[in-house]
C-alpha cells in the first residue's frame, strides 16, 4: 500500500510525522498478513490428501485474502486521505471555523452514518476525535470546512445520541457500539495509525522476529560484490563534517524523501576516525540503500530504520529513530563483514534493491 510522499516537508511537522507512522504501520499491518497467509496456507498443506485437493482449498483462501485486502486497501486510501485533509483544514480554523460531517449521499450509504450528515460543529468540537471518518469498513464519509457561522451547533453529545440510537443488527447494537468494538471511534489523523496492532493478522513482533532468510534474502557471503560501486575513503576530520551538517541543514532525505535529523550531539558522539571517514557517505545510504529494514528495539520498542548500501569492499549502515518527533540519525557504521547477517539484516524488509 502506498501513500503519497510529502516533498521537502517540515521536520516535525504534522504532515511528516503523520506520513511517517502511516507509513509504517502498513508496513507492519502488511508483513503481519503474509506471515498470518503463510501460517493458512501451511495448515491447509498439512491436511490435503492430495495436490488437487490442497489447490481447491487454498484458492478459497486466497479469495478470501483477496476480498479482505479490497477492504483493507480501500480503508487505508480513505484514512489516509482524510488525514490529509484533517491537518490542511486545522491549518485554516480561523478562516473556516465550521466543520461539516458529510456522506457521499447516495444509495450505499449506511444508516447508522446518514444520522450524522450535515451535523455542523465547531471546528476544535472533541466530536472530531471520535467521529471523524472512515468510521468503519467500507466508510466513504469526509469532513468539509465552512466559512459561515449556523445558528446552532451541534456537539459530541449530539453526535453519540444519534449514533446510539442507530440500530445496525439483529443482535441490536448500535452504530456507537459497532465503532467501538471495531476500533473505529478514532481519529486517524491524530493517532498517526491506520489499523490497530491489536487487530493485527498476527500480534507477535514481527518487526524483531523477522531475519533475512524469512524474507528471501541472499547470504551477504554469497552476494555478487563486482556490480557495486567502487568507492575511496579518505581521512575526514571534525571540521569536515560540521561543514556537511551545516550545507545540509543538519537535515538529510532518503530514497522515499522522509526528512531525517542528524544532530550536532550525534556527531559528536561519533567524532573519530572510523566514523568520520565514510561520514560522507551518509546521503548515498539514505538515498539509495541496497537495503532497509523496520525494527523495534529491545525492551524501549523504539521504532527504527536500518538503512544498507553495499559497496565493492564494504557495506555501511545507518540507523534512525522514528519517534513522535519525527526521524533521527542515531549512528553510522562500516558493518563487519563475518556477523552482517545475524547482526542487521533482521527486522521486516521494507526495501530491496541489490
Amino acid at each position: 500500500m502506498k501513500l503519497a510522499k510529502v516533498v521537502n516537508a517540515d521536520f516535525g511537522s504534522p504532515d511528516q510525522l503523520a506520513l511517517n507512522m502511516f507509513e509504517l504501520n502498513l508496513f507492519k499491518f502488511s508483513a503481519a498478513k503474509s506471515a498470518a497467509a503463510v501460517v493458512e496456507l501451511n495448515a491447509i498443506a498439512r491436511d490435503s490428501d492430495t495436490f488437487a485437493d490442497f489447490k481447491q482449498k487454498a484458492g478459497v483462501l486466497t479469495d478470501k485474502h483477496v476480498k479482505y485486502m479490497r477492504t483493507e486497501y480501500d480503508y487505508a486510501w480513505n484514512a489516509s486521505h482524510n488525514a490529509a485533509t484533517y491537518h490542511t483544514m486545522r491549518k485554516q480554523m480561523d478562516e473556516f471555523p465550521t466543520w461539516v460531517y458529510q456522506t457521499t449521499g447516495d444509495e450505499r450509504v449506511r444508516p447508522g452514518h446518514q444520522v450524522l450528515n450535515n451535523m455542523k460543529f465547531k471546528a476544535d468540537d472533541p466530536a472530531f476525535d471520535s467521529i471523524y471518518p472512515p468510521n468503519g469498513w467500507g466508510c466513504r464519509c469526509y469532513v468539509k470546512p465552512l466559512r459561515g457561522v449556523p445558528n446552532q451547533y451541534s456537539t459530541y453529545d449530539d453526535a453519540k445520541e444519534a449514533l446510539a440510537k442507530s440500530q445496525v443488527n439483529e443482535a441490536g447494537d448500535s452504530e456507537l457500539d459497532v465503532m467501538i468494538k471495531g476500533g473505529f471511534n478514532k481519529n486517524r489523523a491524530k493517532i498517526r495509525t491506520i489499523f490497530d496492532e491489536d487487530k493485527f493478522y498476527i500480534k507477535k513482533n514481527l518487526a524483531a522476529k523477522l531475519t533475512w532468510q524469512d524474507q528471501g534474502m541472499e547470504a551477504y557471503a554469497e552476494l555478487n560484490k563486482s556490480g557495486f560501486p567502487q568507492i575511496a575513503i579518505k581521512e575526514r576530520d571534525i571540521l569536515f563534517a560540521e561543514k556537511l551538517l551545516t550545507k545540509n541543514g543538519n537535515l538529510f532525505s532518503d530514497y522515499a524523501n522522509r526528512a531525517i535529523e542528524f544532530t550536532d550531539k550525534t556527531l559528536k558522539a561519533h567524532a573519530r576516525p572510523d566514523r568520520l571517514n565514510i561520514i560522507e557517505l551518509v546521503p548515498d545510504v539514505l538515498k539509495t540503500p541496497d537495503e532497509v529494514y523496520l525494527f523495534e528495539k529491545g525492551a524501549s520498542k523504539t521504532i527504527q530504520l536500518k538503512h544498507i548500501k553495499h559497496y565493492r569492499d564494504r557495506s555501511i549502515v545507518t540507523v534512525s529513530d522514528i519517534t513522535d518527533d519525527g526521524m533521527q540519525l542515531k549512528t553510522w557504521f562500516e558493518a563487519d563483514a563475518e556477523k552482517f547477517d545475524s547482526d542487521w539484516r533482521t527486522g521486516i524488509l521494507i526495501k530491496k534493491s541489490l
